[in-house]
């Protein structure tokens, strides 16, 4: 089943534009009613979402055993796969069936072709509906409602073929006594986002889907009076700013606003896309989602990070120096006095030193990365083989590039290349390269390994099996790669030694093993 490519017009009112012809759709839903088969049905809802929400692939599963199986697939040309098999287990669609709601993501890797962006939501208990976009803004609010309208029309039509009743108006005898209204506020609570329409001088007109109040005003107290009525000035001037600028330029906008005191204060982003005529007036629709929980998790993570900061300040000056000092006046000494016990201090004072630069690591490791870029897996392995200088082999496969912070993702490089280089010596082969599935990369060496009972224990801070060790090359590496927002774990490698494997990474170029 093939489609058109959408014109100007179709993109216009679609999720693409961050507005859907909902009044269109809903009589095209009711329309599913009128097929007489499961698969008419289906091959129906697949058609509707393709043409309407220019998406570039539609698929329709249904569970088979542990996997889905794609009962219908369209997409517009061969630049986007949609597989005839998803697994099931943690898969996307596999929680969505079980857990309900509409769940979209970022994909890595090439399983979908270009796509980069899915959407799925449950349809009929035990299938679900996938939709596929190489737009990075591809599923807008918009696109949600009208996958969660369309779906549940679908349903209504699938119900009805296979307990053996086609009813031809589907929304009416399956909700004989719920009205319009009833409906959208049912929809209202559910739904996570607002939706305003608003003219040019940010006037409501209008209260679509999404949280029906706004500071605790009903929808009847809304309509016909401005943002200035229910924002400070600044903020109404930020929402009117990207109206315009929406009407004016024919382009989605977005706006970041917020609203209360100082104690209470949400925090919104918006999306305002052009409406060219409502009412015989330029108008525009104002699709906001509470980010209020995001905020405070930013603040605290501020905070936590200047925390940080203090502690290696302290690190830094407090400790450093008295050991410098000390350091020195050793040294004097040492010149003038011939004892066994001048080296046994100038040893103490050395772990000092490596504790006190493990310990600014550690602490420097925990920010949460928020200045990630490109990085090479092969230079960045290369230039950490050069830091440290074991007398031994380093070999890099394939070819990754991942987003992380330069400097700590080599930090991370450093440490496990002088774990190896301790515990394999004194010719350590060190292995490092993308994971077979395309979800992260390995370092592994040809050491003796680490026992089983261990592999949790060696990331914990102390740990060590080195005399003179600081027992936190392993706890840095771990703390940062929490701070991209990876996982880590110890393995045993395919020949024996100690295997370490990064996943959540995400990988932006290669990331498949050669």
């Amino acid at each position: 089943m093939k489609r058109t490519e959408p014109t100007d017009e179709e993109h216009a009112r679609a999720g693409r534009s961050d507005w859907v012809d909902f009044d269109a759709l809903r009589e095209r839903g009711e329309a599913f009613s009128d097929c007489g088969t499961a698969r008419s049905v289906r091959e129906a809802l697949a058609r509707v979402l393709a043409e309407e929400l220019a998406v570039d692939a539609v698929g329709i599963y249904h569970r088979e055993g542990d996997r889905y199986r794609a009962l219908v697939r369209d997409s517009n040309g061969d630049s986007v796969v949609v597989p005839e098999f998803l697994p099931g287990g943690d898969s996307p669609i596999a929680a969505v069936v079980d857990e309900g709601g509409t769940h979209c993501g970022g994909i890595t890797g090439d399983a979908f072709g270009e796509a980069t962006e899915y959407c799925v939501t449950p349809l009929n208990g035990d299938g679900a509906v996938l939709l596929l976009s190489a737009d990075p803004d591809g599923f807008g609010s918009e696109v949600h409602a009208a996958l969660s309208m369309l779906s549940g029309h679908a349903e209504v039509a699938l119900g009805d073929v296979e307990g053996g009743t086609l009813r031809r108006a589907a929304t009416a005898e399956v909700r004989p006594d719920v009205s319009e209204e009833e409906l959208l506020e049912a929809l209202s609570h559910a739904f996570p986002d607002s939706a305003f329409i608003l003219d040019e001088d940010g006037t409501f007109l209008d209260v679509l889907l999404g949280i029906r109040t706004i500071e605790l005003r009903p929808q009847e107290e809304l309509v016909g009076r401005s943002v200035g009525d229910v924002h400070d000035e600044r903020e109404a001037d930020r929402i009117v700013s990207a109206i315009r600028a929406a009407i004016g330029t024919g382009d989605v906008q977005r706006v970041e606003y917020s609203t209360g005191g100082t104690d209470d204060r949400a925090h919104f982003e918006g999306r305002v896309a052009p409406l060219p005529n409502v009412g015989g007036r330029p108008a525009a629709v104002l699709v906001a989602r509470d980010v209020t929980r995001r905020h405070e998790r930013e603040r605290d993570l501020r905070r936590q990070n200047e925390r940080l900061e203090e502690f290696a300040a302290i690190v830094s000056h407090d400790l450093r120096n008295p050991l410098n000092t000390a350091t020195g006046f050793l040294e004097l000494l040492s010149e003038d006095v011939d004892d066994e016990r001048i080296d046994r201090i100038a040893t103490a004072h050395d772990r000092m030193a490596a504790l006190i630069e493990d310990l600014l690591a550690l602490a420097r490791n925990g920010r949460r990365v928020t200045d990630a870029a490109p990085v090479d897996l092969r230079t960045a392995a290369e230039q950490a083989w050069a830091t440290v200088s074991p007398d031994g082999t380093l070999e890099v496969t394939g070819t990754t590039t991942v987003r992380a912070d330069p400097a700590r993702f080599r930090q991370v490089l450093e440490n496990l290349v002088r774990n190896a280089a301790d515990h394999a010596a004194p010719h350590p082969t060190v292995t490092i390269g993308p994971l077979a599935n395309g979800e992260g990369f390995y370092v592994a060496d040809d050491g003796p390994g680490i026992p089983g009972d261990e592999r949790t224990d060696v990331f914990e801070t102390g740990y060590t099996s080195i005399p003179g060790g600081t027992g936190l090359g392993l706890a840095i590496v771990e703390r940062a790669a929490e701070a991209h927002g990876w996982t880590v774990e110890a393995h045993e490698g395919e020949d024996g030694g100690a295997r370490f494997e990064f996943r959540g990474v995400d990988v932006v170029g290669g990331g498949r093993a050669d």
